[in-house]
């Protein structure tokens, strides 16, 4: 991918690219590097990797899970990020995340990743749901700076997993 992005930039510097082509192809080079930081997510979290996610989590990341209470209510709640890398670290399950169908939009500084999951602890299933990133782009690269979630139990769907 890397030797593709500096064939279309020295064509572009060349006049042999329209613009609107280099605009593009930076477009989708962010799409690819916003959606790599949600893999490298999944990655670290099956690794156990805590420098990986301590690189891609913005310091005031929020963690947010919109459920239903033990009530059947509705309820949006919050965690530090601090505690589910915590969590996560200190966890004796082998956790797996898979996604679905992401969906990428990049403005600028701002990107977000909408994709669909399934979550196994130990190779067994445990719930599904969607998940919603918003990345920031700093001088540090593409970080997570928010993420909200849902998590289903029932009617998930069977993707064979």
């Amino acid at each position: 991918m890397r030797r593709k992005t500096l064939i279309v930039l020295a064509a572009a510097s060349c006049g042999l690219i329209p613009t609107p082509m280099l605009a593009q192809s930076t477009a989708e080079a962010d799409a690819e590097a916003v959606l790599q930081v949600v893999e490298d997510l999944f990655d670290a979290m099956r690794a156990r990797d805590g420098e990986t996610l301590e690189r891609i989590f913005h310091p005031n990341t929020r963690l947010i899970t919109a459920g239903t209470n033990a009530d059947g209510v509705p309820e949006v709640t919050e965690i530090p990020i601090s505690r589910f890398v915590s969590s996560v670290l200190a966890s004796s399950s082998y956790l797996d995340e898979r996604i679905y169908n992401p969906v990428v939009q990049v403005d600028n500084n701002l990107g977000t990743v909408w994709v669909e999951y399934d979550f196994f602890a130990d190779g067994e299933f445990s719930h599904c749901g969607a998940d919603a990133f918003m990345m920031g782009r700093s001088g540090d690269g593409w970080q997570i700076v928010q993420i909200a979630h849902t998590m289903v139990r029932e009617g998930c769907p069977d993707r064979g997993g």
